[in-house]
């Protein structure tokens, strides 16, 4: 997906780039320690993926992390676990990607820093998450616009702390939230702060979902543990005001967990969507990543404000609430969230954490549909991947495949390529 990739203030050249980079953690980037101002690994990996994300710092990468759609500005923006740490954490923290279109990106500067607010400078230290920045998730919550106006992007992170640093610190981690510096001026959203309520839960565990917001205006997200979080509104949201909820018994202990909306109707199908709507089908999607990534379809009845609610087979529908796959092979710890359309509707896109060689890489992004008459939910490449190909480089049709085939596609002819 980097067929047009370009460095944000010259940082560095793409073209160039080294292999065989180890796959660990960095604290030291090209001999110094790594921070704000030295955060390159090595040079850029070669033989890396052309058409997916992949990290350009020389570092590893791992899980997505918040992607989201920044209303404000128009711009897509997709975070990863980088795997490099400013002294004295281990990491990984928050790497960062944007687009225009899904098709041409832009490497950025890493976004958020273990133990670091570096919208600052010299960055300020935050010592609740001097250890490392997990995977956390982007909402887009109504007054976190530029001025406290209009929607406007949260991101919600586990950081990892250590009780010398942090007393408090009893499980090793906690939630923060972090916000655009300067949200009007800063189309790309280079810069990332903490705010001084951080953090916002103590001695929690990994991995928030992306927060939901139930009809009484209430916030909720779930962790790990299945533990259940709230905050009473946008506005105690922006606040950093959030409260333990609960455990809840239906959402099962998972990395990664998501909870959403049932997806709209996989295009052909809209009948017998619609068909199954009046008649009662599932309404929510639960995500989770246990050896593999898995959904499942219910019914949510979020309960009174403050309650943990519930998540229960449909009627008619108890199929889809066994734990469905969503990929095989080396597909883990996808995350998700709703994009709009180029037709200017709304859709739910599902990015993956690779484990492909030299040091992985993200998947392409899938928009996520529900087919009511395979009673399946049903993903495929978003639309706008279609402009990344170019001329088929072999065209045969009518072929019985058994065994191998030769493609007579000459050398050079195609670097990377897809089946269709």
């Amino acid at each position: 997906m980097m067929e047009s990739l370009a460095w944000v203030d010259g940082i560095a050249n793409p073209i160039t780039r080294v292999a065989d980079q180890a796959w660990s953690d960095s604290q030291i980037c090209g001999g110094k320690p790594c921070s704000p101002s030295n955060q390159f690994c090595a040079k850029p990996f070669v033989n890396a993926p052309t058409y997916h994300l992949m990290d350009q710092h020389g570092c590893a990468e791992n899980d997505p992390n918040g992607p989201v759609f920044d209303p404000v500005h128009g711009v897509f923006h997709h975070f990863y676990q980088i795997h490099l740490a400013a002294p004295p954490g281990h990491g990984p923290d928050y790497g960062h990607f944007v687009s225009k279109d899904f098709v041409s990106w832009a490497a950025m500067p890493v976004a958020i820093w273990n133990g670091l607010d570096a919208s600052a400078w010299p960055p300020r230290a935050t010592p609740y998450d001097n250890q490392a920045i997990y995977t956390g998730s982007a909402a887009v919550v109504e007054g976190a616009g530029p001025g406290g106006e209009g929607p406007g992007i949260v991101q919600i992170y586990p950081g990892l702390c250590n009780k010398a640093d942090w007393p408090a610190c009893e499980t090793g981690t906690l939630l923060a939230q972090a916000v655009p510096a300067d949200y009007a001026s800063d189309p790309l959203l280079a810069n990332w702060t903490k705010p001084s309520y951080n953090p916002i839960m103590e001695n929690t565990q990994r991995d928030p979902s992306t927060p939901w917001q139930t009809p009484s205006g209430e916030w909720r997200l779930r962790t790990f543990n299945s533990m259940v979080y709230g905050s009473a509104s946008s506005k105690d949201l922006l606040a950093g005001k959030w409260y333990e909820i609960g455990k809840s018994d239906d959402f099962r202990q998972c990395e990664c967990p998501s909870v959403y909306p049932l997806p709209a109707a996989t295009p052909g199908t809209e009948a017998a969507y619609e068909e199954a709507r009046r008649a009662g089908m599932p309404d929510t999607v639960h995500k989770t990543s246990c050896g593999g990534d898995w959904w499942q379809l219910g019914s949510y009845d979020p309960g009174a404000p403050r309650s943990v609610g519930s998540f229960k087979p449909t009627p008619g529908w108890e199929d889809v609430f066994a734990q469905k796959r969503i990929d095989q092979g080396n597909f883990y710890a996808s995350k998700d969230n709703e994009y709009p359309t180029l037709a200017g509707g709304k859709r739910r896109i599902n990015w993956g954490w690779a484990t492909v060689p030299p040091a992985s890489a993200q998947t392409l992004p899938r928009e996520v549909t529900f087919n009511a008459e395979a009673r399946a939910l049903q993903q495929y490449p978003i639309e706008e991947i279609a402009g990344l190909r170019a001329a088929a480089a072999f065209d045969r049709r009518g072929v019985a495949v058994r065994g191998s085939v030769g493609l007579g596609v000459p050398a050079g002819g195609a670097r990377q390529a897809g089946l269709l």
